[in-house]
């Protein structure tokens, strides 16, 4: 019982559902379960994955050195295509029926505006960055992500929530996100969603009947569920999954789109290169003006450590190779 605890909740906290421990054959029938192992395209690596994501976001439990963002993507993300319905915003949806979640607009978000966070209150559990936009340089939420968390309302003081008690973040998103090295990786924990569902093919459409509109038995099988990814994640930590395009996308984010498909057709390992010459043959084949040398080098070291390959810089005669 709730007077039993060794501290508070607070009362917005409290989910006004009956609970008790199932089967986990009967589980394994939940609506929730079924549509997310399609978002994993029936993966149980991917599953695992994505269980231990969610059980990240519905506990309360992290430390300054493991609290990432976790980011929900589309696997199939095309370039300058906006796409919805495919599961991001359905599994932050899920979240919502067992945390308080704060969803900001993603295409508007500044962390320097003043009420930023104003919806933000001392008993939210996740702020959702919905759709985030392409340009946002998400090393600004680092600091914010790793200390606590300063709230300015309208007409009142400022508050200052302190790590231990900041939300969780999340983000959504159907782009590729430009960013690289350690602290990056380290803040980011990705999710692919396989594009089961579509504009055209509802959650409905694939379970025969409107999600969250269940019954007293499907919402326990649902709560059971996600007790079984707090569980998983507790136990095992964030698991990572085997990547399907992210990796390649990051790489098109970081350099530029033509540049990766010009690579993929003209480098080999095992060649030797000069710089200058592959820079302007680049530039040359594709319409580029203005490209630096000093860029398309860091293009190219990215490109390598993409694809694994060993890589030495070395000048000879006047010219730079590779």
């Amino acid at each position: 019982r709730y007077e039993d605890l060794d501290g508070k909740v607070w009362k917005k906290q409290i989910i006004d559902r009956d609970f008790s421990i199932l089967d986990e054959n009967i589980v394994d029938e939940c609506d929730a379960k079924l549509l997310a192992e399609k978002f994993c395209a029936d993966n149980e690596q991917r599953m695992r994955a994505y269980m231990s994501a969610l059980g990240y976001l519905i506990n309360r439990y992290k430390t300054q050195e493991n609290c990432p963002v976790i980011d929900f993507a589309d696997e199939d993300m095309v370039e300058g295509e906006s796409r919805g319905g495919t599961g991001k915003g359905l599994t932050l949806k899920m979240v919502k029926q067992i945390r308080n979640v704060v969803t900001i607009d993603g295409k508007s978000f500044d962390t320097t505006k003043t009420f930023a966070f104003s919806r933000v209150n001392p008993d939210t559990d996740v702020i959702l960055i919905d759709d985030i936009d392409k340009r946002y340089d998400f090393q600004k939420l680092f600091s914010l992500v790793t200390e606590g968390l300063p709230i300015e309302k309208k007409y009142q003081n400022e508050i200052y929530i302190d790590f231990k008690d900041a939300p969780k973040w999340a983000i959504t998103r159907n782009h590729p996100l430009a960013g690289s090295g350690g602290s990056f990786d380290r803040r980011l924990f990705s999710i692919e969603i396989h594009p089961f569902l579509s504009a055209n093919y509802t959650p409905s459409d694939f379970l025969g009947k409107e999600l969250f509109n269940w019954d007293e038995d499907e919402w326990l099988k649902f709560d059971n569920f996600m007790m079984h990814c707090a569980k998983l994640y507790l136990k095992f930590g964030l698991v990572k999954p085997e990547y399907v395009n992210l990796e390649v996308n990051k790489l098109k984010a970081n350099t530029r789109v033509d540049f990766v498909e010009w690579a993929d057709e003209h480098l080999r390992e095992g060649g030797r290169y000069n710089k200058k010459d592959l820079r302007i043959q680049y530039a040359t084949d594709n319409n580029v003006n203005k490209v630096t040398q000093h860029s398309f080098n860091k293009w190219l070291k990215l490109y390598f450590e993409f694809k694994g390959w060993r890589y030495d810089f070395e000048v000879g005669a006047g010219k730079s190779y590779v």
